[in-house]
């Protein structure tokens, strides 16, 4: 943890706040019960350490939540500018104040599949494949969720997360 996290994540809240009464899921400070109906779960710095390391697969990922049911999510790749972001059936992305679509090419006939490393070491010899797109997931995992919905990717093994809820909420 990083006191950028916590910076963040505060920044965030007061920001939030600032539209109406909310309750709040944070990484860096848990749990915050305002009584309120909706409730934002929040990871400031998704990929801490790749952020550290400046591998820059790191994201800000925001959760949004109404009556135990996740209704909306974004994403933020800020490295890259671009903000993935859905709600109630409809998903988009926003890159320099335009929205985007989600959708696949035509021209990207191999899959393309994010494997963390101790996947990669299970399906050893994938990589090697030329019918496969293989990169290694490290960093955000909002984020890699995001890029799979959008078409980026086509699938994740992720066999060494422990699926706190603010490292998926924004992604799902």
């Amino acid at each position: 943890v990083t006191d950028l996290d916590k910076s963040a994540e505060k920044l965030i809240k007061k920001n939030i706040s600032k539209y109406g009464q909310a309750n709040f899921i944070g990484e860096e400070y848990g749990l915050e019960d305002f009584g309120a109906k909706r409730t934002y779960i929040i990871d400031p710095i998704d990929g801490t350490k790749s952020f550290v390391r400046r591998e820059f697969l790191s994201s800000v990922s925001i959760g949004v939540e109404e009556e135990g049911k996740l209704i909306g999510g974004c994403v933020y790749d800020f490295m890259r500018d671009l903000m993935y972001v859905g709600s109630s059936g409809s998903a988009y992305i926003l890159n320099w104040g335009n929205k985007l679509p989600f959708q696949k090419t035509d021209s990207q006939l191999k899959p393309r599949v994010i494997l963390d490393k101790i996947a990669l070491k299970k399906f050893m010899g994938l990589e090697s494949r030329p019918d496969y797109s293989i990169n290694l997931g490290t960093g955000s995992f909002a984020l890699c969720l995001a890029q799979i919905a959008s078409g980026v990717y086509d699938g994740m093994v992720d066999l060494e997360k422990k699926g706190n809820i603010w490292d998926v909420a924004g992604g799902v």
